[in-house]
């Protein structure tokens, strides 16, 4: 039975408590079917008249853990003992004539703990039901917002893509249309499919590998345009297994990073080296770049740069303790070695 459906039972205890009294009183005791109808009718609204305002007035009105509850819910309890036991007391000298002895103390205080263990009982597991309810009701509004922020950063992260990527790569584009290059059709098609994987692919919470490799190549052949010589980037992808999912536009910024770090379109003894591999399913990217003699105000590093900053947090959001950033930040080299686990 699901945990809804307990609720509906409790919120129904006339049932049930009726149930439960005529089987008790008809075949756990020697009471003949009168005295059995009689309690089980007696505890029945008892327990029903507690339960319903317990969690219906009480427990809608209070807090569980206050004092004005815990007050409000002794004081329930006392009145309907109250009454259930003068009930009692009424129906066996009255009704079914069959006295218990008023004047012996034992049977009397023997009546007031049945009777008390026979409304608090009810009285508890519904004030329990209510808090079990009440917190799982919070953890699921808590998760609920936690998603909702999550997809909200990860959808403005992910939208932090560098314009002027695009400006540079449509610049020399126009360059090789103007001048009649042949690769001016290719480079177009190029970049219309990085675009449609920017625009459409990202919108997934995963890509394939594949996908993800065939953009950061093309970025780095626009990267090469920029110069008449060739720059010096090297990058090796070792065999990919089909099927291996990432998220989106995680590795790009670390590229762009080393590319401002590295200042290797303006200074020629500057160099970039690079390698991914998947090793039992755990991809690790390993990139390097050379550190300019004389830095520049522009010089973006770990904490400054826009993209680095946006992957971090990004990392901490999708693989939460599924990953690992080991930053070597040195006179003549920057290195930065990311390991993620995909599974």
């Amino acid at each position: 039975m699901s945990f809804q459906e307990n609720i509906k039972l409790i919120r129904k205890p006339f049932v049930f408590w009726t149930i439960i009294g005529l089987v008790y009183f008809t075949v756990l005791s020697n009471w003949n079917t009168t005295e059995a109808i009689f309690y089980a009718l007696l505890f029945t609204i008892l327990q029903a008249g507690t339960v319903i305002i317990n969690t219906r007035i009480l427990l809608k009105k209070f807090q569980y853990n206050t004092l004005s509850y815990q007050l409000w819910s002794v004081s329930l309890l006392v009145i309907f003992l109250g009454l259930s036991v003068t009930a009692q007391f009424f129906a066996e000298e009255h009704l079914l004539k069959r006295p218990i002895g008023n004047n012996e103390p034992f049977p009397f205080l023997l009546i007031v703990f049945t009777h008390l263990l026979v409304l608090g009982v009810p009285l508890f597991i519904s004030t329990l039901l209510h808090i079990i309810q009440k917190e799982r009701r919070q953890r699921k509004q808590i998760h609920d917002l936690e998603k909702l922020q999550t997809e909200t950063e990860l959808k403005f992260l992910k939208s932090q893509i560098n314009p002027h990527f695009l400006f540079n790569a449509l610049n020399n584009i126009y360059t090789f249309s103007y001048t009649g290059d042949k690769s001016a059709p290719d480079k177009i098609l190029m970049l219309s499919d990085m675009l449609r994987y920017v625009l459409y692919d990202c919108k997934n919470e995963n890509v394939p590998l594949s996908r993800e490799l065939d953009y950061l190549n093309s970025y780095i052949e626009f990267q090469q345009l920029k110069t008449e010589q060739t720059q010096n980037i090297s990058f090796r992808i070792e065999k990919i297994s089909e099927g291996i999912q990432i998220a989106p536009m995680i590795l790009i910024s670390f590229i762009e990073n080393s590319i401002k770090h590295s200042k290797i379109g303006v200074d020629k003894k500057a160099w970039i080296s690079g390698s991914i591999s998947i090793i039992n399913n755990e991809l690790r990217f390993l990139l390097k770049n050379s550190v300019p003699e004389i830095p520049s105000q522009n010089w973006l590093n770990l904490e400054g740069g826009i993209g680095l900053s946006n992957v971090k947090k990004r990392l901490e959001l999708l693989y939460p303790q599924k990953h690992t950033v080991d930053i070597n930040d040195n006179q003549k080299e920057y290195c930065v070695d990311l390991c993620i686990n995909l599974d």
